[in-house]
């Protein structure tokens, strides 16, 4: 491309030398990204490729191309997905002031002390004795059956629900589950509700999957229902489907709250009303140190609309947890 008549060459011909000069940074405007090509102090680039616009800041002349450039090596994010261009621009989180806590507010992060080493050194030790090389080869699609079937053992122990382990499947921590569930039930745009607040790591998640979120406040009870029946209402008078409920109902993060019984009921009694699914992160259910454990959405839902994320990471060790499905009570 020639420079306009009586114009200097333009400086950013070698569109790569031009960005290690002169380049800042970047920036994000909804799902699409600009990149600033030049800036200049009182000279001004002598000229500037067509979809090019300047604007001030600071006494800064900015300016941002939004054209194509051919000539350098192709840009890989250019082929990216709507879905994975979603969230460019966030900040990153804030390096944490003291690395080595006594105490860990900041997040659910278990007691290194309370891991049981010995027995984990064992337990390998038998995996190994076993199944031989076998343990380090490609599973089940649904993750290692002897795991999923111990899921089935713990919920029938201690809850007397009757899960079959084809309903079970094995994640890399229950926010892995999580975000498989999401996966398969929202697409761009599509509504959730959840409740505000909630985690942030499943926040994150949820607004990578470019999910409507409709917020339903929490009380002393847990997510309010009646607020939940009005977001479901406003939904079907616009014609548009809720794909899934998120909650936490056992000491919500970071509200506190535990669901009360009759919530729970009226919980699932929306979900089948208004033909959605719930989706039961049952994180910390486990961590109760007193009082008689309330029965889990996934146990007192007779339709199968729920679906139920558990994990390890609290109890045992992070990265492990699974999904359930649909159940049979005994």
């Amino acid at each position: 491309m020639r420079p306009p008549c009586g114009s200097r060459a333009p400086r950013w011909k070698s569109r790569r030398r031009a960005l290690i000069k002169i380049a800042l940074g970047e920036q994000v405007i909804g799902h699409g990204r600009q990149e600033l090509v030049g800036v200049e102090i009182g000279d001004g680039l002598g000229a500037v490729p067509a979809g090019v616009s300047a604007q001030s800041r600071h006494g800064l002349e900015l300016t941002y191309a939004t054209t194509h450039d051919h000539t350098s090596e192709p840009r890989i994010d250019d082929l990216l997905s709507t879905r994975a261009r979603i969230g460019w621009g966030a900040s990153a989180p804030p390096a944490r002031p003291v690395a080595d806590a006594a105490f860990e507010f900041g997040g659910g992060h278990p007691d290194p002390a309370s891991f049981p080493y010995e027995g984990m050194v064992e337990a390998t030790a038998d995996v190994m004795k076993a199944d031989g090389a076998a343990a380090f080869s490609y599973g089940e699609a649904q993750g290692y059956k002897g795991l999923r079937e111990l899921v089935a053992h713990k919920y029938r122990l201690f809850e007397n629900l009757e899960v079959s382990p084809d309903n079970v499947i094995v994640s890399n921590g229950s926010g892995h589950a999580l975000s498989l569930a999401f996966s398969a039930f929202v697409d761009l745009g599509d509504a959730i509700l959840s409740e505000a607040p909630t985690f942030s790591g499943t926040l994150a998640t949820i607004r990578r999957h470019g999910a409507r979120v409709l917020d339903v406040p929490l009380d002393a009870e847990g997510m309010d229902t009646k607020v939940a029946r009005q977001q479901l209402e406003l939904l079907r008078r616009e014609g548009k489907p809720c794909k899934l409920i998120y909650t936490i109902v056992n000491f919500q993060n970071p509200a506190g709250p535990t669901m009360s019984r009759r919530r729970r009921e009226e919980l699932i009694a929306l979900a089948h009303e208004y033909e959605t699914v719930i989706l039961e992160d049952d994180a910390y259910g486990e961590l109760r140190f007193e009082g008689q454990a309330a029965s889990s959405l996934y146990a007192l839902d007779k339709g199968g609309r729920t679906m139920r994320a558990g994990t390890l990471s609290k109890i045992l060790g992070a990265g492990c947890g699974w999904a359930g499905s649909a159940h049979r009570r005994r």
